[in-house]
């Protein structure tokens, strides 16, 4: 069993979901996201969020749609205050 990580397995995505507007079987949703990963062998940390629209079908509440809004993903050398952008 080798111990190098494959690479971009996420780390278990944290959020917290708010909705954000209701329209009898319709609603949308934004989830914050505080993300982990590996990639090309290195570590990464991100956050962003996701942008969900729902539709409620035969009285359950499902996915119509989901847009990710990725605002920053790092390595862990380069850091986060170091990042462009940030």
């Amino acid at each position: 069993m080798s111990d190098a990580a494959p690479d971009r397995i996420l780390r278990g995505p944290a959020g917290l979901e708010a909705i954000r507007g209701l329209a009898g079987d319709e609603a949308s949703g934004i989830c914050y996201l505080d993300l982990r990963a590996i990639q090309e062998g290195r570590g990464m940390i991100g956050a962003g969020y996701y942008e969900n629209r729902y539709r409620r079908v035969a009285g359950e509440w499902k996915f119509q749609s989901r847009k990710l809004q990725l605002d920053r993903l790092v390595s862990l050398d380069e850091g986060w205050a170091e990042a462009k952008g940030g």
